[in-house]
């Protein structure tokens, strides 16, 4: 009942969460930046969207995240992650594929769960749209 709301007002905030969760995008791309340092690729620069563009969206939904536009808006980016997922596994796999042996650090699990966590901030966000929607 606290996700969804009560009487009493409690759970009118359940889009926040979707805040959090941006978080977590960011921490796996901070991650994934460490890994690439790590194996000695330097392209930070590169990576660094990873973790500016969900820190943003993590500001924007805890501070508006009770309006329905700034959710939807949170449920597009997380699709729109999600796909950016989709493409690095594919071309992680391709690269694998092409090269044998070799071992692309950002595909396989590392990308399903960066999939996985986009899609639960679309479906979240989506939700909790739907649900401040309603409200109104």
């Amino acid at each position: 009942m606290l996700l969804v709301g009560s009487r009493n007002g409690a759970g009118v905030q359940v889009g926040r969460l979707a805040g959090c969760l941006w978080l977590a995008l960011a921490a796996f791309g901070f991650i994934f930046i460490a890994g690439a340092a790590g194996v000695g690729v330097d392209a930070g620069f590169v990576l660094l969207p990873l973790i500016l563009v969900p820190i943003c969206f993590a500001i924007l939904v805890f501070v508006g995240g009770t309006t329905s536009w700034v959710l939807a808006a949170s449920a597009l980016a997380g699709l729109a992650y999600a796909a950016l997922g989709v493409w690095n596994f594919v071309r992680a796999a391709d690269f694998e594929r092409t090269h044998p042996g070799s071992v692309e650090i950002s595909g396989g699990e590392p990308s399903l769960s960066f999939i996985l966590l986009a899609l639960a901030i679309a479906l979240w966000s989506a939700t909790a749209a739907v649900i401040s929607r309603r409200r109104a």
